[in-house]
């Protein structure tokens, strides 16, 4: 039971890391209880009839977010 707790509370790790980096913390003022509820909404979406279009939109959202931080971090590598 130890381990499944430890790779438990590495996933929230991980998970408040991506909200982070999002600015979802900073944007909700740390407000755990609104960040939940953000991702209850998006839980309700998945249960809908629109899932698939949810799922598309966020897929290419966060292609779109993940090349902006890299291409960030490129450049903030050379600026350095």
């Amino acid at each position: 039971m130890g381990g499944e707790a430890t790779r438990a509370d590495a996933a929230v790790d991980r998970a408040w890391d991506l909200t982070a980096k999002v600015d979802l913390v900073a944007l909700t003022e740390d407000d755990r209880a609104v960040i939940f509820g953000i991702l209850e909404t998006a839980a309700l979406m998945l249960r809908s009839g629109d899932r698939d279009q949810a799922l598309v939109s966020w897929q290419r959202r966060a292609k779109r977010a993940f090349s902006l931080v890299v291409r960030t971090l490129s450049v903030d590598s050379f600026a350095s």
